[in-house]
């Protein structure tokens, strides 16, 4: 059997095509627009949605890239491949932002005022604050208003309230904080 010239060199030709590897083409990078801190434990979701799958958590303090802004959340750099969403009120635009010390205790959501025409006095609550700026316990120091229902109103919006972690050498340590509400 006699074998065309023409027929072995498309034979080695396509033999040395098919064990060349094919690199797919890189993705198309994406600039960071902004460099950002997570102010608390910053959760990464996979839509700008909170009920959206959780991909990660960067610590406080932790830098991150943000490509893009919709609404309010920021599309966080997470790999060269891979990004997600995140709150855009958990991100610091300075690292120097992302927590409270032990000289400036700061509310991330501060407690809604409560006001009730009339009364006057003071009401002093002590709140324990978990790592996380969450309020987990309240009680009462003080009342002067000499009203209950005040008393109740005004500790319920604290517990709602969120801190910045405090941060003592880098770490997120809880704390007790006292709170005056004044009428």
């Amino acid at each position: 059997m006699r074998v065309s010239k023409g027929l072995t060199i498309a034979t080695i030709a396509l033999a040395a095509a098919c064990g060349a590897k094919q690199e797919a083409p890189a993705p198309p990078s994406r600039a960071t627009i902004a460099i950002k801190y997570a102010a608390g434990d910053l959760e990464i979701r996979e839509a700008p949605r909170d009920d959206a799958s959780l991909m990660t958590t960067y610590k406080t303090g932790e830098s991150v890239s943000i490509l893009a802004e919709q609404g309010d959340w920021s599309e966080i750099k997470i790999s060269f491949e891979k990004s997600g969403w995140a709150k855009s009120a958990n991100l610091a635009a300075n690292k120097a932002d992302v927590g409270s010390t032990a000289d400036q205790i700061r509310f991330r959501v501060a407690p809604e005022p409560v006001t009730q025409p009339g009364v006057r006095g003071v009401i002093v609550l002590e709140a324990t604050v978990n790592v996380h700026g969450d309020v987990t316990g309240v009680k009462t120091l003080e009342n002067t208003t000499g009203r209950k229902d005040i008393e109740s109103l005004t500790v319920e919006s604290l517990r709602k309230a969120k801190f910045y972690p405090l941060l003592q050498g880098g770490k997120a340590e809880q704390f007790v904080y006292e709170y005056t509400a004044t009428f």
